[in-house]
């Protein structure tokens, strides 16, 4: 395994079919500040992770303005592992999925603090977009305005995952279909599991379920904590849609309008 360190300076302006401006492969890289902006590729037009002993670690950093067809900022595939532990991840763009964030094939994505924001998809998850076996983190910082531009796709966090929100923020997502802050519909053989037990949901807007978009007989959400704000729905659902089999569970939480 190799290792790789970044304390500053900037990587813009490549282009590459993965990982244009840093390729993670089975080797640890850990960036500790500095930018990483308006670089373009394929897969993962700002970072690409690969590989079951691919880490990359995230503290400080400024990943902005990069582009790919999955993963806008970062893709992470095949078992590597995500920290976020500060710095920002912003306005990156994806003409597929995941434009701040890609991570599927059992991956792991944890996020103790730091920003997601502004980051836009064409297809599903504007923040991040999360399938296949992967587990996604979050016990802090702060995920808001990220958006797709499709239609019959989600935003912020989905997939096929277990989510696992025990604080943080997250805030003001647009879904143009449904699922503002977070939607989930898996595929027929997938499982998603969801517990939420702290952690603060503002706003959010869609047509179906302004805050969450629960739809699939294998989606499976437990709520014992946190706090749930202002959604607005075109439609159906200014806090949740839940429909085709899901099974929510409510023990705690606050929930106003």
């Amino acid at each position: 395994n190799c290792t790789f360190t970044m304390y500053g300076g900037t990587i813009a302006n490549h282009e590459a079919g993965a990982g244009a401006a840093i390729y993670v492969n089975r080797s640890i890289a850990t960036i500790l500040g500095g930018k990483i902006c308006n670089n373009e590729g394929t897969l993962g037009g700002g970072i690409y992770v690969r590989g079951t002993n691919g880490v990359l670690n995230l503290e400080g950093v400024e990943i902005s303005g990069n582009k790919g067809t999955s993963g806008g900022g970062i893709i992470s595939q095949t078992g590597g592992v995500i920290n976020l532990k500060s710095g920002v991840i912003k306005n990156n763009y994806s003409s597929a999925d995941g434009a701040g964030l890609y991570v599927s094939s059992n991956t792991s994505f944890n996020m103790s603090s730091g920003e997601i924001s502004g980051n836009t998809a064409t297809s599903a998850g504007g923040g991040i977009y999360a399938s296949t076996n992967t587990t996604f983190t979050m016990e802090g910082g702060e995920i808001y305005g990220n958006a797709f531009t499709a239609a019959g796709k989600y935003c912020n966090v989905n997939g096929d995952i277990i989510n696992n929100i025990s604080g943080g923020t997250i805030n003001g997502g647009l879904g143009e279909s449904f699922g503002g802050l977070l939607a989930v519909k898996p595929a027929s053989t997938g499982l998603v599991d969801i517990n939420i037990t702290g952690g603060t949901f503002n706003g959010g807007k869609a047509p179906l379920g302004a805050m969450m978009y629960l739809g699939g007989k294998n989606v499976d959400m437990d709520i014992t904590g946190g706090t749930f704000t202002g959604g607005t729905a075109g439609e159906k659902g200014g806090l949740f849609w839940i429909g085709n089999g899901a099974d929510v569970t409510i023990s705690g939480g606050s929930f106003t309008g």
